[in-house]
């Protein structure tokens, strides 16, 4: 059974996450058919992911008290509508804005319930991996997704991009519906404000969330400016073809699967910290390549391809380390880190593509900016720790 909510959190995962980057390379195209700026046309991306991080804030508290099941359903079935609108008026710029509005509002619930429900199902080495599991999914998917547009706006057209996600929501709402069991075992049926505002100030002021939450932010932050930055580079700079690039970022999807895959058989011979320094190192050995090596596609993809193996192996202790002191309040620390990371994503990424990070190495000075004061935090927090004690 628990193996079972693991395959279903993976699935429902994999929705919320193709939802953010499969339309990426059919933007061009839905630009000239909408008559909408390239500029403008990116709102359906950011409308996603800001309604996607407000949906998640809403809907993990409400899991803490009402059950994951009927908040995960409710949430699922607004995605179904929110597609759905987006297939009606497809021919209309607004209607989709507001069909992606919608979609995000259901992927929300989805998203943040999936760790939710393996909090309450497992504990110990046993969590540790089934997030490792889930993280695979979590962190491939947005580089993955823009390949799979790629093959059906090729195939077929753009519109068709709504119609394969409508379907692959409907398969597995159906598939949860009839396989997936409450996991929350207590729970109350009337939310006390003042005792939701406790715990909300609790996780706001409490270190090791905060930082955790900071690591895994920023860390998908470098992810998804990496995958929007990249098309422009192997498509524009390096001549590479439209369904060749589909082929060639494949290789950092796999790089990152293997960090996690990886860390599920070192985590019992090295401590975390000796990984988490290993990963921070990784994304600073990326950045310098990306900046003192000549542009090439070997070159840019082994880049890519150390930092995605290196977010592989610190992912998942991250999010570890997240959920276990709040066994009872899972959906809401879910919800608050998703929050921080849709949010941090949806506000700088577009400003630092616009303002910035324009070339590989421009993003490879950013890889080692961030990597840099990764390494600091995380060294003057474990010498804060060790003085304590």
């Amino acid at each position: 059974m628990k193996d079972r909510k693991l395959f279903i959190s993976m699935m429902v995962l994999s929705t919320a996450q193709i939802g953010m980057t499969i339309y990426i390379p059919s933007l061009p195209f839905m630009s000239k058919d909408l008559n909408v700026s390239s500029n403008n046309i990116s709102l359906i991306i950011s409308i996603y992911l800001l309604s996607l991080g407000f949906s998640e804030m809403i809907c993990g508290p409400l899991s803490d008290y009402f059950g994951r099941r009927p908040i995960f359903f409710i949430s699922q079935f607004l995605y179904l509508v929110g597609t759905l609108i987006c297939i009606c008026f497809s021919s209309n710029f607004i209607g989709i804005e507001i069909g992606r509005f919608i979609q995000g509002l259901g992927a929300g619930g989805g998203a943040v319930l999936c760790y939710a429900i393996l909090r309450d199902s497992y504990t110990g080495s046993k969590l540790a991996k089934s997030i490792s599991y889930l993280t695979i999914i979590g962190t491939i998917l947005p580089i993955l997704s823009p390949s799979l547009g790629s093959w059906i706006v090729n195939s077929y057209n753009w519109h068709a991009i709504f119609i394969f996600v409508f379907i692959c929501i409907a398969f597995i709402f159906i598939i949860s519906l009839i396989f997936l069991q409450e996991t929350l075992t207590s729970k109350q049926t009337k939310i006390n404000i003042i005792t939701l505002i406790h715990d909300y100030r609790f996780l706001f002021t409490n270190k090791n969330f905060l930082l955790c939450s900071f690591y895994t932010s920023f860390g998908y932050l470098l992810n998804i400016i990496s995958v929007l930055l990249s098309p422009f580079i192997l498509e524009e700079k390096l001549n590479i073809s439209l369904l060749n690039y589909g082929y060639i970022i494949m290789i950092p999807v796999v790089a990152r699967a293997f960090g996690s895959f990886v860390l599920i058989s070192i985590q019992n011979i090295f401590s975390n910290t000796k990984i988490i320094y290993v990963s921070f190192l990784m994304t600073l050995s990326s950045g310098l390549l990306l900046i003192y090596l000549k542009l090439s596609i070997l070159n840019f993809i082994f880049s890519l391809s150390l930092f995605n193996f290196g977010r592989g192996l610190s992912q998942p202790i991250f999010m570890t380390e997240l959920l276990n002191p709040f066994a009872s309040k899972s959906g809401m620390a879910t919800a608050v880190n998703g929050f921080f990371s849709l949010w941090l994503v949806a506000l700088a990424a577009p400003f630092l593509m616009k303002h910035w990070i324009f070339e590989s190495s421009q993003l490879g000075t950013f890889f080692s900016e961030i990597s840099i004061v990764f390494i600091l935090i995380y060294s003057v927090d474990r010498w804060t720790n060790r003085a304590k004690t």
